[in-house]
């Protein structure tokens, strides 16, 4: 995607209905306590968890309604091999990863990595 977005760069929680916004904070919440700051990247953010089977269906849940509310997002899981951690990351475009950064108030987080 370029800098121009063809849709809105802002989330739209109205899409989802009220139970669907009511499950999105509850896993937001959940997800925040296991991994409180998520890691800056080159292109956007990744929070990291330990890896469980639960985790990983909460976070394509939690995928799903992200993109139906945010739809300028690309989302990732990432699993690693032999048990290690289960990645979540949200990046996009330049203009994303501005938006990213401030949702999240990165200027306090580590530094950037590359990649």
């Amino acid at each position: 995607m370029t800098a121009t977005h063809a849709r809105p760069l802002a989330c739209d929680l109205t899409v989802l209905t009220p139970e669907e916004r009511g499950r999105h904070a509850q896993l937001w919440s959940h997800l925040r306590t296991l991994a409180p700051l998520p890691t800056p990247t080159s292109h956007g953010l990744t929070f990291s968890f330990e890896s469980s089977t639960p985790l990983a269906q909460d976070l394509a849940e939690l995928a799903a309604l992200e993109l139906r509310c945010c739809p300028f997002l690309q989302i990732s899981i990432r699993f690693e091999p032999a048990g290690g951690p289960l990645s979540f990351e949200l990046g996009g475009d330049e203009q994303v990863h501005a938006f990213l950064e401030a949702g999240f108030k990165t200027s306090e987080l580590p530094k950037r990595e590359n990649g």
